[in-house]
């Protein structure tokens, strides 16, 4: 069965092929036994954020977690090493997209981030290299009925059932993200 997202290219104008079920099945299993052998670090985080590009096509993925007094998002883990000006960037419920994820618990699904109005794009300065034409998802991180952080992704897709096919991969890796952080 064929999933509706497709693999993102590397370059201005590639497409990538689309995923298959194999594909996605492989990567949630790589994904599982990286976590489940792994404490919660960002070398792992981002080892996992390496595997939904490398597999999925999924660019500039992101994790986001709660600081300490739980009043807003901290850029935990990104596929490429934290640099000390995403140490310095903070989303608090309810701002951009992430925190309204981050307040509401309901996932976000942007077919083009140049539409959207709300979103900051303040990691990834998508804008400024030209790649504000893809789509987005972000998904809570959920520990029981607390959340306690977002992952976040770009893709190419065209339709909105392609959104959703990534939201609900992004949702699976999400709990298995929060399970890990659990223990």
């Amino acid at each position: 069965e064929e999933f509706g997202f497709s693999m993102i290219g590397t370059g201005p104008g590639e497409t990538g092929s689309q995923l298959s079920r194999d594909n996605i099945l492989r990567a949630l299993e790589s994904i599982a036994q990286l976590l489940g052998s792994h404490s919660g670090t960002s070398p792992t985080l981002s080892a996992v954020l390496d595997i939904l590009e490398r597999e999925l096509g999924m660019l500039r993925s992101t994790v986001l977690l709660l600081s300490a007094d739980g009043s807003e998002l901290l850029v935990q883990a990104l596929r490429d090493p934290l640099q000390p000006e995403h140490e310095a960037i903070r989303y608090r419920k309810g701002e951009g997209i992430v925190g309204r994820v981050l307040e509401s618990g309901i996932p976000a699904m942007i077919p083009r981030i140049s539409e959207e109005p709300q979103f900051g794009d303040r990691i990834h300065r998508r804008r400024e290299a030209g790649m504000d034409h893809l789509g987005f998802v972000c998904v809570p991180i959920m520990l029981g009925n607390e959340i306690i952080g977002t992952l976040a992704a770009d893709l190419k897709c065209d339709k909105s059932e392609s959104l959703a096919d990534a939201r609900q991969v992004l949702s699976i890796v999400a709990s298995m993200i929060a399970t890990m952080l659990s223990t």
